[in-house]
């Protein structure tokens, strides 16, 4: 079958992703993932299998996109096993170092988004008792909530393969329908009265809005808050009880963070993007 034939267009969030990467030419800005570190005895080859296990069951892992005569499409690449790179810093001098120095390296190279995979897993070992992998994805392919999914996945996975339970079996909707669903939406009446409701409320913008100068400088640093046991249990208890997401959730905070910046007239030096 022709390429082509496979394509399919892009969500209307994936549009938006590709077009900023395009516009701003930052191909680092949309690489989202992190470093899931286990303390204890862990078996490495069995987090490589709930690994590809994930890999195969989650097709829009394994989306690629191909630009025809300027526009973006997609298509799903079959799976296909290949091993995950290994890295062990125990035998350096730093090992804890070395493995920070490493990660931040991996996570500043970009993605080559045309015809390429956007994602890249690799397990790593810094001690006797401090082992994990890295889970590095394009945004076009996932968000904050898909990746906290992937990362279950996987942890359950790993549990299943340690009792021996069958994990053949694993089901979950494919990608494609998900873009079914955004055009059935599109072409409903909800999406016309959405509209409607949207334009009237944004026909004149805020003053506040108008005054805010764009800005393409992403240079940032990150500022990493471990939070304690307790409240990681708190915070997933009350997620649980009232269907929210992670991410809905601390975009919650951070809004109400900026909201009471504004009451207090300190927002002019503040600007904030998801």
């Amino acid at each position: 079958m022709d390429l082509l034939e496979q394509c399919y267009p892009l969500s209307h969030p994936q549009k938006r992703i590709w077009y900023n990467e395009k516009l701003y030419n930052r191909p680092t800005m949309n690489i989202i993932g992190g470093c899931i570190r286990f303390e204890g005895n862990v078996d490495l080859m069995l987090i490589e299998q709930a690994v590809q296990k994930a890999i195969e069951l989650y097709d829009s892992i394994r989306q690629q996109i191909v630009e025809v005569e300027g526009e973006p499409l997609q298509y799903t690449v079959p799976y296909t096993r290949a091993k995950l790179d290994f890295f062990n810093f125990s035998n350096e001098l730093d090992p804890w170092g070395a493995y920070t120095s490493w990660a931040r390296k991996e996570f500043s190279r970009p993605f080559d988004i045309n015809n390429k995979p956007l994602y890249y897993f690799a397990l790593f070992r810094i001690d006797d008792r401090n082992t994990g992998f890295l889970i590095k994805l394009h945004h076009i392919i996932a968000d904050g909530w898909s990746v906290s999914i992937l990362i279950e996945s996987i942890y359950e996975f790993y549990n299943k393969l340690i009792l021996g339970v069958d994990t053949l079996n694993e089901l979950s909707t494919p990608y494609k329908v998900y873009l079914e669903y955004e055009n059935a939406y599109l072409q409903s009446e909800r999406f016309k009265r959405d509209k409607l409701f949207w334009n009237l409320k944004f026909n004149e913008l805020p003053e506040l809005v108008m005054n805010i100068k764009p800005s393409t400088d992403f240079d940032s640093i990150r500022e990493n808050y471990e939070l304690s046991a307790v409240t990681a249990r708190a915070i997933k208890k009350f997620l649980h009880e009232n269907g929210l997401s992670m991410i809905v959730f601390f975009t919650a905070i951070i809004s109400f963070f900026f909201l009471t910046l504004l009451q207090q007239k300190r927002y002019r030096n503040w600007y904030s993007g998801f």
